[in-house]
């Protein structure tokens, strides 16, 4: 799925393509903006989107084998929740009908 499809996807359930293409633009730039800025977003049944830190190291330039400083560095990473690893490990578990995000699945849940 890419964001033309989620956009699509979206827009059935909103009724609006417009409004999902909003929805999907306004809560990517939210998301980077607060990350950008050091700041964890956390989405529950869903994970955690956090800036992480990379230190200084060396590297090696593979065509002359020279060492290569590289710079410490800011990146993005994301966590998913024990929800979201439960519904992909066990994907028959996702609850239909409503978001799978909702609420925590438990072990006797059946996909209903």
């Amino acid at each position: 799925m890419n964001k033309t499809d989620l956009v699509d996807e979206l827009a059935l359930r909103l009724g609006s393509k417009r409004q999902a293409e909003l929805a999907v633009e306004t809560l990517t730039d939210l998301i980077i903006r607060w990350v950008a800025d050091g700041k964890d977003v956390r989405v529950h049944g869903f994970g955690v989107f956090e800036r992480a830190n990379r230190s200084a190291r060396r590297g090696r330039n593979p065509r002359t084998n020279a060492d290569v400083p590289i710079p410490p560095v800011a990146v993005p990473r994301f966590r998913p929740s024990d929800t979201f690893r439960q519904y992909v490990a066990e994907p028959e578990t996702l609850p239909r009908g409503r978001p799978a995000a909702r609420r925590r699945p438990r072990a006797t849940d059946q996909a209903s």
